[in-house]
């Protein structure tokens, strides 16, 4: 599982499989797959080294983020992989898909509790369809950052 994991990410994480300023929600739905899946420890690490390792090739590549914030998450550094998430999520913002910044802001918060975040969250409200999720993202809101 070890190796084969490893280049599966890989090969998401490459240029190939698109432009690495781009995630889509089959990528981040592999990505998780494949961390999901982790048994043991030298495989979370070596994931965590192949995402690290497409991230200094390439500082943009927002899969890469994705992937050492899904690391980083689940090692218990829950700082860096809420401020991961929250990278992705403006970024996923900025190109509009609303979808996946939402859930990357609520994947955020409990781990990095932030104002910035929750208004990231509540912007995504206006371009999503189906409102039925606010009274649950308020919540979820409230609960991380009362505060805000």
């Amino acid at each position: 599982m070890n190796r084969e994991a490893v280049v599966q990410l890989g090969e998401v994480l490459s240029p190939a499989a698109g432009a690495v300023k781009t995630m889509d929600a089959e990528q981040r739905q592999a990505i998780d797959s494949l961390f999901s899946a982790v048994e043991d420890e030298l495989t979370l690490t070596d994931l965590g080294t192949k995402a690290a390792a497409a991230l200094a090739e390439s500082g943009d590549n927002l899969r890469a983020h994705y992937a050492l914030s899904l690391y980083q998450e689940l090692a218990g550094e829950d700082d860096e992989a809420g401020r991961g998430f929250s990278h992705v999520a403006r970024e996923l913002a900025a190109r509009e898909d609303w979808p996946g910044a939402r859930q990357m802001a609520l994947r955020a918060l409990p781990l990095r509790p932030d104002y910035r975040v929750v208004r990231l969250l509540m912007s995504t409200w206006e371009h999503l369809d189906d409102p039925a999720h606010k009274e649950q993202d308020l919540a979820a809101a409230h609960s991380a950052c009362p505060d805000s």
